[in-house]
């Protein structure tokens, strides 16, 4: 797998044990968590990210400029452990130990997993709540636009719908979130699948954020409708779950649609430099 790189063995070992131990203790607190489910999904992403970045991290030497930089972070790592922010001083002391040994782009394409896996899976609660409240506001939106195109009274404040003098308020069950980290996981495979650059296939994979807010707000829509049709038992029950489920399926339906015209174009874009 690693044949084809140029590095130091030494500091590739180094960074190879460094990384799955922090994996390793971050999979140990993702088994504790009481939502083991969805953070396992978050930190199966982080390996996979850091599978595919041990993949291309190239010529693993760092220069004085760059030990300079890791010292900075290092002091960075103190600050935070003395205001008892210990998380993000574990974060700063890991990006610093990578860059002091390995050089600017082993750090720049590890920052990622270490984040999910230092900052994200400890603090999953907060990660939640956090992400979810601007995919509610968005969300609501969304979904306030097509309904009016619909032709529904609607207003809406915050994250709640006001359609013809009813209120519809966007929980933080129903923004998704609970879905997002498998989502997350099931676009990274996809965009590892279609995309060889490393670039190209980090900027499909974010594409997965606003694909799925739009298809939650779909859901949201059709929600509203099913209780202009058949009342309030359609967020009940196995309508509500169907609803959902389509949200999840419609989303990686467009995704992936959308991963094959990227990738149809590239083909033509190297076809004609030929």
């Amino acid at each position: 797998m690693f044949k084809t790189i140029d590095y130091n063995k030494g500091n590739f070992a180094i960074l190879l044990l460094f990384v799955a131990s922090l994996a390793v203790w971050s999979g140990y607190l993702c088994l504790s968590s009481s939502d083991i489910q969805a953070v396992f999904s978050l930190w199966a992403l982080g390996g996979c990210v850091a599978f595919t970045a041990l993949k291309n991290v190239g010529n693993l030497h760092a220069s004085n400029l760059e030990k300079f930089f890791a010292f900075l972070l290092l002091i960075a790592g103190g600050f935070a452990g003395y205001f008892q922010l210990l998380h993000f001083a574990l974060f700063f002391v890991s990006v610093a130990c990578v860059l002091f040994f390995c050089g600017i782009k082993p750090t720049f394409i590890c920052v990622l997993p270490l984040a999910i896996w230092i900052l994200g899976v400890p603090n999953y609660s907060n990660v939640h709540i956090t992400v979810s409240y601007p995919m509610r506001v968005l969300e609501t939106i969304i979904a306030k636009g097509i309904l009016m195109l619909l032709g529904f009274d609607t207003t809406s404040q915050g994250t709640s719908l006001y359609v013809e003098n009813k209120q519809i308020i966007i929980t933080t069950a129903c923004s998704g979130v609970e879905h997002l980290w498998t989502l997350f996981l099931l676009a990274w495979l996809s965009a590892m699948v279609m995309f060889k650059q490393y670039f190209l296939r980090t900027i499909y994979f974010l594409c997965i954020i606003p694909i799925f807010i739009f298809c939650n707000a779909t859901r949201v829509v059709l929600s509203v409708v099913g209780m202009k049709l058949y009342g309030d038992k359609i967020l009940e029950g196995d309508a509500h779950f169907a609803l959902g489920l389509f949200a999840i399926i419609f989303t990686m339906i467009l995704f992936i649609g959308f991963g094959l015209f990227l990738r149809k174009i590239e083909d033509e874009r190297s076809d004609y430099g030929k």
